[in-house]
């Protein structure tokens, strides 16, 4: 209901506060005002007038939830709620922090002429505090999250699981050979460089490289159906497609879909922006709220109280969040997105449909899409420029009592006593820990 009415309102009836005399309407126009998190209007609603302003997706989003609020609250019935709205009396507040729209949107300049983006941002409680885009409501619009999906549908599953460990390892190479519709037999899953080292990859470098080889066989370790249940109960979001594929043909059919972030229906930045919360905030999902009050003539109807619920524990949460660290280091796929004051983790997704940054600092995440016409990702980039200038109140994320970074050997992906020739220093949950490498 709401996307259709906020469509036909926003046509006919949007006025921006700019356009209106003396930033007022006349007494006897109906109105509804739009306001930002610091109480500045972002758009006034008039009747009989026909304009968009400034932000309009996201105010498109906020009368859309409050159409909702006020059915949900019984003021008027579904079919009412526009002309409800525009009774006279309503004031929206909303998340919005123009701080963080105008960094999003001055950061994301620095793409060509005409290339299409969406970008959002939430704080860790749910409040999307910015939603920007290009046209088109692109920062509510679904296409495929490719690799950025990983962490959600692969990774954090086999860590909560118990199915890896950080340094569980898996091969870097084919999974199999598949037939293309020109009769081409093919090596699969190929990885973005089109190479495979044919050796081990532990975790945190299938990370940082994007191994689709790893994502693929951890996937299968995990089970599709299973990571299926997982986005559904967590977010409340069915891959129905997915599902009634792997249902009727098995779990292969969709594998790579699953796996590789490659969704029939999508997934828009804005819900990227809010599961990523799960890996800055200890495992708790809320989803993004635009708004956060709504009064009419000064008496309160709703307010936002931020409703989490945990998807995962704490302690898979802080290995994800260390985990995702992998991919802004120096050698990453999105090195670019890394900042010096500020800790970010994150992951890249890339394909046909656009390029993704979707990443975390201890106060936000945040979701960016942009299609292809650059020719290559400018994604971590624009989140970095973008972040930047986001308020801040820490620089680290807190630590988890019930994970410690240990040594291990790196060869075995066991626990080291220090003697093993070939080490690094990982992060175990203190309830599921390797053992101890004997062969050195």
């Amino acid at each position: 209901m709401a996307k259709k009415f906020v469509i036909a309102l926003l046509i006919a009836c949007c006025l921006p506060l700019a356009a209106c005399s003396g930033g007022e309407t006349r007494p006897n126009e109906k109105k509804l005002v739009v306001n930002d998190s610091a109480g500045n209007a972002l758009a006034v609603f008039v009747t009989g007038k026909e304009s968009v302003g400034k932000y309009s997706s996201y105010v498109g989003r906020a009368v859309s939830e409050s159409a909702e609020i006020i059915v949900s609250a019984g003021l008027c019935k579904k079919e009412d709620a526009a002309a409800e709205l525009l009774s006279g009396g309503y004031v929206i507040e909303t998340a919005l922090v123009p701080q963080v729209a105008e960094a999003i949107t001055q950061a994301a300049s620095q793409l060509e002429p005409g290339a299409a983006f969406g970008a959002a941002a939430t704080d860790l409680q749910g409040r999307l505090i910015a939603a920007c885009d290009s046209g088109g409501d692109t920062a509510f619009m679904r296409t495929a999250p490719y690799s950025s999906f990983k962490p959600l549908s692969v990774y954090a599953q086999a860590i909560e699981r118990g199915v890896a460990v950080w340094s569980t390892s898996y091969p870097d190479s084919p999974v199999k050979q598949i037939t293309r519709d020109n009769g081409r037999v093919t090596d699969w899953p190929a990885n973005a460089d089109g190479k495979y080292s044919r050796e081990n990859v532990a975790l945190p470098k299938a990370l940082m490289r994007s191994l689709n080889t790893v994502a693929v066989r951890c996937m299968r370790d995990v089970g599709v159906l299973n990571s299926l249940d997982f986005i559904r109960d967590s977010f409340g979001r069915d891959l129905a497609s997915e599902r009634a594929r792997a249902e009727t043909y098995g779990e292969e059919e969709v594998l790579g879909n699953c796996a590789l972030g490659y969704l029939y229906e999508g997934v828009s930045p804005a819900e990227m922006a809010g599961y990523y919360q799960i890996f800055a905030n200890g495992g708790t999902y809320y989803a993004p709220k635009a708004v956060m009050r709504v009064t009419k003539n000064g008496e309160e109807i709703y307010k936002y109280s931020p409703r989490g619920k945990r998807v995962i524990k704490e302690s898979t949460a802080f290995i994800m969040n260390r985990l995702l660290r992998e991919p802004v280091m120096p050698g990453g796929t999105g090195s670019a997105a890394r900042l010096d004051e500020i800790e970010v983790c994150g992951k890249t997704g890339s394909g046909d449909d656009g390029y993704w940054f979707v990443g975390c600092t201890p106060d936000h995440t945040c979701a960016v899409w942009h299609d292809t016409v650059p020719g290559r990702s400018l994604s971590p980039a624009i989140f970095a420029s973008a972040v930047s200038a986001f308020p801040v109140s820490g620089f680290g994320y807190p630590e988890c009592a019930d994970v410690k970074p240990m040594l291990y050997c790196t060869d075995t992906g066991l626990l080291s006593y220090g003697r093993c020739p070939h080490t690094d220093v990982g992060y175990f949950e203190n309830s599921h820990l390797p053992e101890y490498c004997d062969k050195h």
